[in-house]
């Protein structure tokens, strides 16, 4: 009798911690730069990372004895676009370091601020950092853009491309390089594989197709990068082998149109990689795009195996306008989030055959149209799902199980422009938003 009260008094006691808010807290650090958070990344232990972009604020400069100078002089000249920043936290939401990036390879870090001149690299012109992860050696793993010049000779010696860094917890740097490309090329998430190899996807813009008499429009696709350790190119290439016409289910028959497609997430699978993202379509002389979500399986060297278009619900012109975004992988089924720029309620959680790349069930959820909705595992069948409210400058987090919304938290103390990332650690969710002011992170317990 006893044994059993005690078992149900511990039930009522786990239970009623149960996706709980732990807290929410707004990272602003002072008035003198604007934060733009693009990625968490969170450690075993539950410290985490943020990393991003910040930009001159009101306050960036200051006059001291008639000359101007920088107001806080640990934050590095970030030119016009602004450069890349690196938060760390401890586990109950306390900032316990700092770090912004002037320069970016290491043989611009050696130039002293007086060799800034017309015949050295002006950076940074945009450096930001895109994508941060714990590795499995407890260090830190960060990839980002880069886009300087020589003013001297600005068409010709550039520095553009995708650069990745290796630092220590402490920010202490370890490598750094760069990957120039002929082509504009955004990281959007990297991974460490089970061979302690990094593969880095990005977003590369191939051609400008002039789409109409007055409309030119960029073509993409996605980019992927794989480095060793310590930074080696080993494998770089355009996945380029996209569905075609006659998969993408349009009735349609104009043949002179393009296709292109952009990946946003992927994930480590047993036989190479799942990729998850959007393939687009627009008739030559129209003004008209068409989008369908895509799902890509390919080998460990990136050679697509199988993929898949989705359209999904088939309401009034929707077809048109589905957009993939982020995914996550159990042991039978693919979620996949995304949103229709038509139709109402915009995003939604597609839950697909992991074997068939059947869909088996869509939740719909009220959101921005405007935002890719973030996902993560959470049980068996379980699944939680983060997108910015649609309504009021908030965050919405939905658990969704047997394909339904079991609970919605709604995350509001500080106003919430975007929804930026989400990871889970243990018994915990950490959710990354860009707030008016700064960096927004909550910790939600499962």
């Amino acid at each position: 009798m006893k044994l059993t009260l005690l078992v149900t008094m511990l039930c009522i006691s786990l239970c009623s911690h149960a996706q709980t808010l732990e807290w929410e807290i707004l990272e602003t650090h002072n008035p003198i730069a604007e934060f733009h958070p693009t990625a968490l990344a969170v450690a075993p232990s539950g410290t985490f990372y943020v990393t991003g972009k910040y930009q001159h604020g009101t306050e960036y400069y200051k006059t001291v004895e008639g000359v101007t100078v920088i107001a806080d002089s640990t934050m590095p000249n970030i030119g016009l676009f602004g450069s890349m920043f690196v938060y760390k936290f401890t586990s109950d939401g306390k900032l316990a370091n700092r770090s912004f990036a002037g320069g970016l390879a290491s043989e611009y870090r050696k130039l002293k601020p007086e060799d800034f001149r017309k015949d050295h690299l002006m950076l940074p012109s945009v450096v930001e950092g895109n994508t941060i992860q714990v590795t499995s050696t407890g260090k830190l793993f960060i990839t980002g853009f880069a886009n300087g010049y020589r003013e001297k000779n600005y068409e010709t010696d550039r520095a553009q491309g995708i650069f990745a860094m290796m630092l220590d917890t402490n920010f202490m740097l370890k490598w750094d390089k760069m990957y120039p490309s002929f082509y504009n090329s955004t990281p959007q998430k990297a991974i460490e594989n089970e061979d302690g190899q990094f593969i880095i996807l990005g977003t590369s813009l191939i051609k400008t197709v002039d789409v109409s008499k007055y409309l030119s429009e960029n073509t993409v696709s996605p980019r992927i990068l794989k480095v060793s350790a310590k930074g080696k190119l080993l494998a770089d290439t355009l996945l380029q082998d996209l569905p075609s016409r006659e998969d993408l289910y349009w009735d349609d028959t104009d043949k002179h149109t393009y296709l292109a497609g952009e990946a946003t997430s992927f994930v480590e699978m047993p036989t190479g990689y799942l990729f998850s993202g959007t393939i687009k379509e627009r008739s030559i002389g129209s003004s008209v795009s068409r989008y369908a979500a895509l799902l890509m399986e390919t080998d460990k060297d990136f050679k697509p195996l199988r993929k898949k278009t989705y359209t999904l619900f088939r309401e009034q012109y929707s077809q048109y306008e589905f957009i993939g975004g982020n995914i996550a992988v159990s042991k039978k089924a693919i979620a996949l989030t995304g949103v229709a720029q038509i139709g109402h309620p915009p995003c939604f959680t597609a839950l697909i055959d992991r074997e068939t790349f059947d869909t088996i069930a869509v939740v719909r959820m009220d959101g921005d149209v405007f935002s890719y909705p973030g996902i993560a595992k959470v049980g068996t069948g379980k699944y939680a799902v983060a997108l910015k409210d649609h309504h009021e400058k908030a965050m919405q987090l939905h658990f969704i199980e047997n394909n339904t919304i079991t609970k919605t938290i709604t995350l509001k103390k500080y106003p919430i422009i975007d929804y930026v990332d989400m990871q889970r650690q243990g018994d915990y969710l950490y959710i990354l938003g860009y707030a008016d002011k700064g960096c927004y992170i909550a910790k939600v317990r499962l």
